[in-house]
Order: C-alpha cells, then sequence, then structure tokens
C-alpha cells in the first residue's frame, strides 16, 4: 500500500501542472509594480516581460508543466542575472578607466611640481653662485683698488723722495 501511494505521489509530480492565468496574474502583478517605480529598471521590466511571454508559449489548454515552469524562470533568471552583471562590470571598468587616468595625472602633476621644485632649486643655487661670484669679484676689485692706490702713494713719497733728492743735489751744485 506505502509502495503505491508513493508510486502514485511520484507520478502525480512527474505530471504536475499549475495554471497559466495564476503565474501569468502574478507576473503581471510584478511588471505593474515595476513600471510603477520611481526609479525605472528597464532591464528588470524586459526579464519580467520575457518570461511572461516564454510561458505564454508553453501554456497548454491554460496549465503549464512544474518542470518546463520551472526551466523558464530559470532561464530567463540566467539571462537578466547575466545582464546585469554585464552591465555591473561595464560600470567597473569604467570606473578603473577613471581611476586609472587619474592616477596617470597624477603622476604627471607630482612629476612636474618635482621639476618645477628642481628647477626652482637650480635657480637658487645659480643665483647663490653669482652672488658670490659677484662677492669675490668686488672682494678683489677692492683688493686691486688698495693695492693701486698702496702703490700710487708709495709712488708720490718716491716722486717727493726724488723731488727732495734732486733739491738736494742742485744745492750741493750750486755750493
Amino acid at each position: 500500500m506505502n509502495k503505491l501511494i508513493l508510486s502514485v505521489a511520484l507520478a502525480s509530480s512527474l505530471f504536475a501542472t499549475t495554471s497559466c492565468d495564476k503565474v501569468l496574474n502574478k507576473l503581471d502583478e510584478q511588471i505593474t509594480k515595476v513600471q510603477n517605480q520611481k526609479k525605472a529598471n528597464p532591464e528588470r521590466l524586459e526579464y519580467l516581460k520575457t518570461q511572461k511571454q516564454e510561458i505564454s508559449k508553453n501554456c497548454v489548454d491554460g496549465k503549464i508543466d512544474n518542470e518546463k515552469l520551472k526551466t523558464i524562470k530559470a532561464e530567463t533568471k540566467y539571462d537578466y542575472e547575466s545582464k546585469k552583471l554585464e552591465k555591473s562590470q561595464a560600470k567597473l571598468n569604467a570606473k578603473k578607466e577613471k581611476v586609472e587616468d587619474k592616477y596617470k595625472d597624477d603622476l604627471e602633476k607630482i612629476k612636474a611640481k618635482k621639476d618645477k621644485e628642481a628647477k626652482k632649486l637650480a635657480d637658487k643655487e645659480e643665483k647663490e653662485l653669482k652672488n658670490k661670484a659677484k662677492k669675490e669679484a668686488k672682494e678683489l676689485e677692492n683688493k686691486v683698488d688698495d693695492k693701486v692706490e698702496k702703490v700710487e702713494k708709495e709712488h708720490k713719497k718716491s716722486e717727493k723722495k726724488l723731488k727732495k733728492l734732486e733739491e738736494k743735489l742742485k744745492e750741493q751744485t750750486n755750493n
């Protein structure tokens, strides 16, 4: 007896069907909800409409086989999830590209800033060297001027001595 009940249960589950109207009404309710949402979701709407069409095609005398119904739902859901995944991947790739572009821009800015700082440092060093050279030139000029002045003083002294000697010589020759 138990075997008979089990066989009948298995046989009935193999040929189990569901009312198409019931399934299609649920889908119509979901489609209406998606259409009435503030934020449009065209992918989900397309998924529900495709599912409805596939179920409608497979209805026989207002009934649909449960296994066929599960297969249709699984296939349409797989397509929907695949499209969502592709869309997410595209967004992710766009963000990745944007981040990479920003990274490159930041590297270029850093390089430009380093170049600017290096140029500024080189200019500063060049200016310091020029100032040092000017200072050294001025010091040399002052030393030369001092020596020239000293030589001129010695020259004047020598001229005075020479005059004195000449005068003494004149006096001595006059005497």
